[in-house]
């Protein structure tokens, strides 16, 4: 099954997070544009738990009656869910993708993504294409994802592909993503969240993510000029502005995080904190 899935996406395959690459296609609108961007976020987002090893965050972008194609079609949420299970077994993921190219249309209720799929040592093997839908409260669901059956691409000596970046922060893996777990509760009755509230929380979601997603690109080319140097034998004094400024955009990365979950905390009451801290199993 897992075999037949990372060759179609790999054999299929979505917030944030991590590269900025290629192009995003919508109408001349501004929300047009805004759109796309949060697609692609949150198409980022979506290959961040197969990184993070969170099968529960992945389910959480699939619509109820999403279909995934391998060997045949799975259909529905539970059966994808189940399907992609073993794939987040172990610690270290087996696979990686990232959106490449990023459209949607003028009403703003379908998208469509497409980006490589890398083996875990970053070797590209397909390609995958994703349809999403917006839902009501402005998030997106995952309705279709096929990948290529076999992906024709060249020698990995003269692609030299590499593997999505990871999340531009000092410290990783530590700290709660509490918008993203927000999201995936958005309407438990029992943490019972106003309109209101969804309303500041779907800003602060969305304005953190486009401040991340920019320092993540710039890291990532950052990140790739310094390995580029050193394999040159450049010496080390020489790259060590190069050093500072990665370091100083991984602070401001993460003082943004920081910041996400001070404003998240400030909007919600004690009960709410409490289930959110208890879902994030933080103490």
């Amino acid at each position: 099954m897992r075999q037949s899935l990372v060759i179609t996406r790999i054999a299929t395959v979505l917030i944030v997070t991590t590269v900025l690459t290629g192009a995003s296609f919508a109408g001349d609108s501004p929300e047009a544009a805004e759109l796309a961007a949060e697609l692609r976020a949150t198409e980022q987002a979506f290959a961040q738990t197969m990184a993070d090893r969170d099968h529960e965050a992945f389910t959480s972008f699939l619509a109820n009656e999403t279909v995934f194609f391998g060997q045949g079609e799975i259909r529905g949420k539970g059966a994808v869910a189940a399907a992609w299970k073993p794939f987040f077994e172990g610690t270290a993921a087996p696979f990686s993708w990232q959106p490449e190219f990023v459209s949607v249309l003028d009403s703003g209720t379908l998208g469509l993504s497409s980006g490589p799929i890398f083996t875990s040592d970053g070797t590209r093997v397909g390609t995958f294409n994703s349809v999403w839908r917006r839902q009501d409260d402005g998030t997106w669901k995952v309705v279709f994802d096929r990948g290529c059956p076999e992906c024709e691409c060249p020698p990995a000596e003269a692609a030299a592909p590499k593997p999505p970046a990871r999340m531009p922060f000092l410290v990783v893996g530590k700290m709660p993503h509490l918008t993203g777990t927000i999201k995936q509760h958005w309407d438990d009755t029992e943490f019972a969240l106003t309109p209101e509230q969804k309303a500041v929380l779907l800003e602060i979601r969305k304005n953190t993510m486009s401040a991340v997603m920019g320092l993540a690109e710039e890291l990532d080319q950052l990140e790739s000029s310094l390995a580029e140097q050193a394999m040159t034998a450049t010496p080390p004094d020489k790259l060590a502005l190069l050093v500072d400024k990665i370091s100083d955009l991984k602070t401001e990365a993460t003082m943004v995080h920081l910041g996400c979950i001070q404003d998240t905390i400030e909007i919600l009451d004690d009960r709410q904190l409490a289930a959110l801290l208890e879902m994030s199993g933080k103490p």
